[in-house]
C-alpha cells in the first residue's frame, strides 16, 4: 500500500513538473547551398528590402558569408512571392583569399524563388551557375540546392 501511494505521489509530481512551452520559437537566419556539390552554411545573413511607390519599383537583396571567407549574394528586382523570377535577378558567389577576391557572377541562368516576404523576414530557394570572367581563377561554379531565411531591413 505504501508503495502504491508513493508511486502515485511520484507520478503526480512528475506530471506537475512538466510545463508546456508556449514561447514563440526564435527564427534563425541562414543560407544553405552547395558549390559544385560541396555543402556550404551561412549562419548570419541579412535581407534588404527597398520599395519606391513613385516609380513602382521593389528590390530584395540577401547577403551572407560563411566561416571560410566565402560570400553569397542574391538580388531580385520586383519580386513576386511564389514565382521564380522578378523582372531581373542575379546571384553572386565569391571567395576571399588574402587580398584577392574571386567573383562568380550569374548570367541570366538564375532561379531565385521568394517563398515569403514580410517587412521583417524573407525566405526562399535558389540556384545558379556563376562565372568568373577575369582574375586568377577563370571558370564556373554551380551553386545548387540553395535555401535561405533571413531577417529583413526595410526602407
Amino acid at each position: 500500500m505504501k508503495r502504491t501511494i508513493l508511486l502515485l505521489l511520484l507520478t503526480a509530481t512528475l506530471f506537475s513538473a512538466c510545463k508546456k512551452d508556449n514561447s514563440t520559437p526564435v527564427e534563425t537566419n541562414y543560407i544553405l547551398f552547395k558549390v559544385d556539390g560541396a555543402e556550404k552554411t551561412v549562419k548570419t545573413c541579412q535581407g534588404v528590402y527597398f520599395k519606391s511607390n513613385s516609380i513602382n519599383f521593389t528590390r530584395i537583396t540577401v547577403v551572407g558569408h560563411t566561416d571560410n571567407n566565402e560570400q553569397i549574394g542574391l538580388d531580385v528586382v520586383n519580386p513576386v512571392v511564389g514565382q521564380s523570377a522578378g523582372s531581373s535577378q542575379a546571384g553572386l558567389y565569391s571567395v576571399v583569399a588574402g587580398v584577392d577576391t574571386t567573383f562568380y557572377m550569374s548570367n541570366n541562368n538564375n532561379i531565385i524563388t521568394i517563398n515569403s516576404l514580410t517587412t521583417d523576414r524573407v525566405t526562399g530557394t535558389f540556384q545558379f551557375t556563376g562565372t568568373n570572367y577575369a582574375g586568377k581563377n577563370p571558370g564556373s561554379k554551380n551553386i545548387t540546392e540553395g535555401t535561405f531565411g533571413c531577417k529583413v531591413i526595410a526602407n
